[in-house]
Protein backbone atom coordinates (compact mmCIF):
# COMPACT_ATOMS: atom_id res chain seq x y z
CA UNK A 1 0.00 0.00 0.00
CA UNK A 2 2.87 2.44 -0.05
CA UNK A 3 4.94 3.80 -3.00
CA UNK A 4 8.98 2.59 -3.69
CA UNK A 5 9.43 6.41 -2.34
CA UNK A 6 7.63 6.10 0.71
CA UNK A 7 8.75 2.80 1.16
CA UNK A 8 12.45 3.42 1.46
CA UNK A 9 12.01 6.53 3.47
CA UNK A 10 10.50 4.03 6.22
CA UNK A 11 12.76 1.76 5.86
CA UNK A 12 15.98 1.48 3.10
CA UNK A 13 13.80 -0.26 0.92
CA UNK A 14 15.23 -1.15 -2.49
CA UNK A 15 13.15 -2.38 -5.25
CA UNK A 16 16.02 -4.24 -7.00
CA UNK A 17 16.58 -6.32 -4.01
CA UNK A 18 12.74 -7.75 -4.27
CA UNK A 19 12.62 -10.43 -6.62
CA UNK A 20 8.43 -12.03 -7.05
CA UNK A 21 8.70 -15.47 -5.84
CA UNK A 22 7.52 -17.61 -8.63
CA UNK A 23 9.08 -19.82 -10.94
CA UNK A 24 8.40 -18.32 -13.61
CA UNK A 25 9.73 -15.04 -13.01
CA UNK A 26 12.91 -16.85 -12.08
CA UNK A 27 13.01 -18.31 -15.47
CA UNK A 28 11.74 -15.83 -17.84
CA UNK A 29 12.04 -12.83 -16.17
CA UNK A 30 9.57 -9.58 -14.87
CA UNK A 31 9.32 -6.41 -15.66
CA UNK A 32 10.34 -3.97 -13.20
CA UNK A 33 7.63 -3.79 -10.61
CA UNK A 34 7.10 0.18 -9.00
CA UNK A 35 4.88 0.73 -6.67
CA UNK A 36 3.50 4.76 -7.64
CA UNK A 37 0.42 4.63 -6.46
CA UNK A 38 -0.46 6.92 -3.45
CA UNK A 39 -4.19 6.09 -3.07
CA UNK A 40 -3.77 4.42 0.44
CA UNK A 41 -1.01 7.48 1.72
CA UNK A 42 -3.42 8.09 4.51
CA UNK A 43 -2.49 4.74 5.85
CA UNK A 44 0.78 5.10 6.21
CA UNK A 45 0.91 6.69 9.71
CA UNK A 46 -1.16 4.65 11.71
CA UNK A 47 -2.44 1.57 13.41
CA UNK A 48 -5.41 -0.39 11.65
CA UNK A 49 -7.87 -1.14 14.10
CA UNK A 50 -10.77 -2.79 12.29
CA UNK A 51 -11.54 -3.91 8.15
CA UNK A 52 -14.87 -4.08 6.97
CA UNK A 53 -14.97 -5.78 3.31
CA UNK A 54 -18.15 -5.59 2.83
CA UNK A 55 -18.41 -1.73 3.61
CA UNK A 56 -14.66 -1.19 2.02
CA UNK A 57 -14.13 0.23 4.62
CA UNK A 58 -10.73 0.39 7.70
CA UNK A 59 -10.93 1.94 10.90
CA UNK A 60 -7.45 3.14 11.90
CA UNK A 61 -6.06 5.50 14.72
CA UNK A 62 -2.94 8.19 13.42
CA UNK A 63 0.01 7.91 15.37
CA UNK A 64 -0.97 10.62 17.51
CA UNK A 65 -4.49 9.15 18.38
CA UNK A 66 -6.69 10.55 16.00
CA UNK A 67 -9.49 7.84 14.97
CA UNK A 68 -11.07 7.75 11.29
CA UNK A 69 -12.36 5.66 8.89
CA UNK A 70 -11.25 5.12 5.44
CA UNK A 71 -12.97 4.48 2.13
CA UNK A 72 -11.53 2.51 -0.04
CA UNK A 73 -12.30 1.18 -3.89
CA UNK A 74 -15.13 3.36 -4.19
CA UNK A 75 -13.56 4.63 -7.69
Amino acid sequence: MMTDEERYYKDSYNPQDFIPSTVYSQIYGHPEYKATDDSYSELWNCYILSWNADNNTITCESYDGKKFVFEYGNS
